[in-house]
């Protein structure tokens, strides 16, 4: 029984936690994906739509391009509006009659009554003393006669001041997974696993196309039925990314992870050289595809789970609501060992439904399966998995 105990503890900690995580949406790469630089790349992209189902929450809008409040539906076009009709020009002359209409012709010549005074008055013997006065009106023949105020009686509303770009978040999650073959041996063994973490993500710009990528992690997992393989998690990242078109983005990370025992003792530590590509092509108003392709080599201690990896990864978006989405996620993973004569070639299917219950609070639950193949027989991918998560962002500054 402790040798079996131990042999879990490696398996679930360094690697099979790794696709356990996955499913929860808190796969590190992925976790930067979900930042507010995801809509900073895609900058033709409609603000509304959001980034994939991925690990930290949709910290929606950070560097660059979209509202915060944006929710899960591409926004429409919306066609400009016809323009007012021009106003007719105004008659040359710099005095007109009070009571006549601007360019009409009353029909009756002007007598000496009808002469102007120096103060400004004209003398007509039917209607009687008229009073001159500037001519300040313009005529439209559908709005009528329009008063013209001098610009200093309108005095113009100050344009307000762009707001700034947040660019430092604090973010926190709580997560529940489970599968029917969790520990991936052939022999299932069902649990769940309950995950807590906060993280703090940094992402300045170097230039109008290039973000420096920063952040930290702490994770608590802690499984139902197994306790004597509770860990807890640090990570480290940092990076570049890169805008690549107006609809894709490529970075390029150094991330360094290490897991502990219940007791403080670290018993996995492991440095990864990532590639990501990313891609969002909007469907129509409500359906949005990303794409991904991560290659990432690691190096472990122990030095058995050192691998080099290709993920490839499609998310379909279907937005019923500025609130509310569906999504279907497929995922290819391809590890080659590099220190032990192992391959593995599995795949995850995955459907979600997410609800944002304010800008920085999403709440989403999934559910779908795995399978695929090792070179060892001691491993084997079949499960079915579910699960649920919350994950708030707050934009410090």
């Amino acid at each position: 029984m402790l040798l079996f105990v131990t042999l879990l503890t490696q398996r679930i900690k360094a690697e099979t936690r790794l696709g356990a995580v996955l499913m929860l949406g808190l796969l590190w790469p992925q976790a930067a994906i979900a930042s507010g630089l995801d809509d900073t790349v895609h900058a033709n992209v409609p603000a509304a739509a959001p980034a994939t189902t991925v690990a930290q929450p949709d910290v929606s809008q950070a560097v660059g391009v979209a509202s915060s409040t944006a929710g899960h539906l591409p926004q429409k076009n919306q066609a400009p509006e016809a323009p007012l009709a021009a106003p007719l020009p105004v008659a040359e002359s710099s005095t007109t009659l009070a009571q006549a209409e601007p360019g009409e012709d009353s029909g009756d010549e002007t007598t000496d009554d009808e002469t102007p005074e120096e103060d400004g008055t004209v003398r007509d013997e039917e209607l009687g003393i008229l009073r001159l006065r500037p001519q300040t009106n313009t005529y439209d023949r559908e709005l009528g006669i329009i008063r013209i105020r001098p610009n200093d009686e309108v005095p113009l509303e100050p344009e307000p001041e762009p707001t700034a770009q947040k660019t430092v978040f604090l973010t926190a999650r709580a997560n529940a997974f489970g599968g029917s073959n969790l520990f991936r041996t052939p022999d299932p063994i069902e649990d769940r696993i309950y995950q807590t973490g906060v993280g703090l993500y940094v992402f300045p710009k170097l230039s109008s196309q290039t973000n420096l990528v920063l952040s930290a992690e702490a994770n608590l997992a802690r499984y139902d039925k197994f306790s004597s393989v509770d860990y807890n998690e640090l990570q480290f990242q940092t990076g570049v990314r890169q805008r690549l078109s107006e609809r894709s983005y490529g970075q390029l990370t150094w991330r360094h992870q290490n897991l502990y025992d219940v007791d403080g003792d670290s018993f996995f530590t492991a440095n990864y050289a990532e590639l990501l590509l990313s891609r969002r092509d909007i469907l129509n108003n409500r359906m949005w595809l990303d794409t991904y392709y991560q290659a990432r080599w690691s190096d472990s201690d122990p030095k058995e789970f050192s691998r080099f990896s290709h993920i490839v990864t499609g998310t379909l978006n279907y937005g019923w609501s500025p609130q509310g989405r569906v999504s279907l996620l497929y995922q290819l993973f391809i590890d080659d060992y590099t220190q032990t004569s192992r391959h593995d070639t599995y795949h995850q299917v995955l459907a979600q439904v997410s609800h944002d219950f304010s800008d920085s609070t999403r709440l989403s639950f999934f559910t779908g399966a795995r399978f695929g193949r090792s070179s060892l027989e001691t491993v084997d991918f079949e499960d079915i998995i579910y699960g649920g998560s919350l994950n708030v962002s707050i934009p410090l500054f």
